[in-house]
This record gives C-alpha cells, sequence and structure tokens, in this order.
C-alpha cells in the first residue's frame, strides 16, 4: 500500500502468509479519531486488495497522516477497526509490526540510497540531508553507484560520519573538520586548543550578551552599573515619576559612556543629595509639571526657585568652578540637548532661570551681569 499527499509519500509494504491469504491486505471500518474538539477522522471505511496501489489523496488537514498512523500501530483510534494483513491493529499490534515495513516523508530518506544505508545516517547521529551536505562541500567522499544505481557505504564512511558530527557537535567549523581528520596527534590537538580558546572567548560574549538581557529585563540597567541603578530607584522611592526617571537614566547613560570609570564615584553624593527636602520637592514639582500638558505651568517658577537658590549655594561653596583644563564641553552639551529634546518645556524653565541669573542647564553659571 501506498500512501501518497503533497508532502509525503508514505509506504507499507505487506508480506502475504500462505493463513491470510483471504480478504484484502488492509480493512478498515468506521474509523474515527479527534484531537481534543477536533474531529479529525469520521468514520473512515476503505479496502486494499493485496499486491495493489493504493494512493489516499486529499488537502492538508484531511486526516491521511492519521489513518497511516493508526495503521502502522503509532496512534490508537477513538472508534472503529482497522486490519492489516489480518491482524487488528489494536488487539494484535505487534503481529502488525512484523507484518508491515513503514518509510517516512520522502525528504527523511535518500532515493538512491540503499535501507541498510538509509539506516547507516542515523546510526552515525546524522540525518541524510546532513549527509548530502557533507557530499556537497567536499567533507565525506561520495561513492560509487553499484550497477543498481545506489550508493553503497562501507565501514569506513560510517566512521568518517561520526568523526565528522563529533567535531561538529564540539563547535567546530565544518571548514576545519577535514584538515583536522587529516591531522597528525600535534597538529589535531594543536588545532583542537585553538578551537577551545575561541569557544571560550565566545561563551565570555555570550555570557556578557545574557547578563545585559537580564539588565535590560530589569529596567534601567542595560548600560548603566548597579549605583546608578539604585540611585534611579531612590528617584521613584521619593516621588519622581516615570517620565523624570527616563530623563535622568538617559542622562546617566551619556555621563557612563563619557567617565564609565569615575561615574560610580559620583552616586554617593548623589545619593546624599536626595536627604535634601528642596530636591525632594524639586523632582516632585517637575514630575507634575512634565505629566501634566500645559505648556506654561505655573509651577515651572518654583522649579526655577528652587534651582537658582541650589546653585547659589554649589557657587558659594566652589562646587560650580570648574578649571578649563578638565572641562569637558561635549558631554554637558549633549546634557543640555537632552533635556530640550525630552521636553520643549525645558526651554521655559531656562528662561526662568535667567532671569534668576543663571544660565546652563547641566552646568549653571552665574550671568555676568544680573538680569534688571
Amino acid at each position: 500500500m501506498t500512501l501518497r499527499q503533497p508532502s509525503m509519500l508514505t509506504g507499507m509494504n505487506v508480506p502475504v502468509t500462505t493463513s491470510q491469504l483471504q480478504g484484502p491486505a488492509i480493512r478498515v471500518r468506521g474509523l474515527e479519531k479527534s484531537y481534543q474538539k477536533l474531529r479529525v477522522l469520521r468514520g473512515v471505511d476503505l479496502d486494499v486488495a493485496r499486491g495493489s496501489i493504493f494512493a489516499l489523496l486529499g488537502s492538508n488537514g484531511a486526516g491521511k497522516t492519521t489513518v497511516v498512523k493508526i495503521l502502522s500501530t503509532l496512534l490508537k483510534a477513538d472508534a472503529g477497526t482497522a486490519h492489516v494483513n489480518g491482524f487488528d491493529v489494536a488487539a494484535q499490534a505487534p503481529d502488525v509490526r512484523e507484518a508491515i515495513s513503514l518509510t517516512g516523508q520522502f525528504a527523511a530518506v535518500d532515493e538512491i540510497l540503499t535501507g541498510r544505508e538509509n539506516q547507516l545516517a542515523p546510526y552515525a547521529g546524522v540525518t541524510v540531508r546532513t549527509v548530502r551536505h557533507y557530499h556537497q562541500i567536499g567533507l565525506l567522499p561520495e561513492p560509487e553507484r553499484d550497477a543498481s544505481g545506489y550508493r553503497r557505504y562501507g565501514a569506513l564512511a560510517a566512521v568518517s560520519m561520526i568523526k565528522i558530527r563529533t567535531l561538529a557537535n564540539v563547535g567546530v567549523p565544518l571548514s576545519r573538520i577535514d584538515e583536522l581528520l587529516e591531522a597528525d596527534a600535534p597538529t589535531f590537538t594543536a588545532a583542537i586548543r585553538r578551537i577551545d580558546r575561541h569557544l571560550r572567548d565566545e561563551i565570555e560574549r555570550l555570557e556578557t550578551s545574557r547578563r545585559q538581557i537580564a539588565q535590560l529585563a530589569a529596567g534601567d540597567g542595560l548600560t548603566l552599573p548597579p549605583e546608578v541603578t539604585a540611585y534611579l530607584h531612590r528617584l521613584r522611592e521619593i516621588g519622581a515619576s516615570e517620565r523624570v526617571v527616563a530623563g535622568e537614566r538617559d542622562g546617566w547613560i551619556l555621563v557612563a559612556a563619557r567617565w564609565p570609570d569615575s561615574v560610580r564615584e559620583f552616586m554617593p553624593g548623589k545619593l546624599a543629595q536626595l536627604d535634601d527636602p528642596r530636591i525632594v520637592r524639586l523632582y516632585r514639582v517637575l514630575s507634575e509639571v512634565f505629566d501634566g500638558d500645559v505648556d506654561d505651568d505655573p509651577r515651572l517658577a518654583e522649579a526655577a526657585d528652587i534651582m537658582a537658590c541650589l546653585a547659589e549655594q554649589a557657587y558659594a561653596a566652589g562646587e560650580l568652578n570648574v578649571s578649563n583644563e578638565s572641562y569637558d564641553e561635549m558631554p554637558h552639551d549633549l546634557l543640555d540637548a537632552l533635556a530640550e529634546e525630552s521636553d520643549p518645556r525645558i526651554q521655559r524653565l531656562k528662561e526662568l532661570l535667567r532671569e534668576r541669573g543663571w544660565i546652563g542647564w547641566n552646568r549653571m553659571e552665574p550671568l555676568a551681569e544680573p538680569p534688571c
């Protein structure tokens, strides 16, 4: 019996014994099968005469494969009966399996290999398709065909397949396997050590990627050290909105990119600042403003008052005095631009600061001549 569908060619060769010459090779009556609520087979009846070729055609999902699986004892029917070579597939499954042979999808076998050779590939731990690929890239010699047109593989070919599969499984590129198969012991050992170093480097790279993915899943920590992540968490605790925290996070990403070795040193002072009620109030006011949709929110004036007061205190303590030698304009310019790009109301806040005698944003400076 041969079952054929668009993507499968399934053959069942049914030997005939003297005691079983009566009746059809296959008889099916009322076969039913459901997968949960989906009824696949609904009362299938068919007879296949001995020595005939039977084609079962149908659209995808019609149940052709299900019928084959039931007839080959790989699946139990929900109802109905099926007999193969006189044996009941449900009650006499071992006898059915003794009486038939079953081949799967055509892509899983090589039509110019004998049955023994088709079994050789899985014995070596590979697929027939993989063996074909080995032939195509010249990794495995392709044996000559015999008079019947079949390729015949010997035991040495099986050994070669196992060696190739073993090297490929441990990460050796296929392009390198051929030279290793022919190498002497010292050359082989040296090559394996080089491959091992490469794999170690690759493992380290992948572990770094995993850590970054874990940080990404955590939220703020993709490109930031844990000290900064803890600072952002503290901002949330004092009442800063997610929008304000997101702006702070992006700013710290710029800082960490410019001063990766120093950013951790900044954090104790930044965390201490959050104990100042004025700074807590500033973050809460800015959160209320930026979460709203008022362009000229009167609370911006309160935020400007707090920022000007803090700037005056820092200036008096000498904390805003930076020598020209150590000053790097690029990161500070980027931080100022980031603030304005994040919310256009920052420009209005900077105007209010200017009215109070201060210019800048990330690095504030007093006006040379205070406004009248």
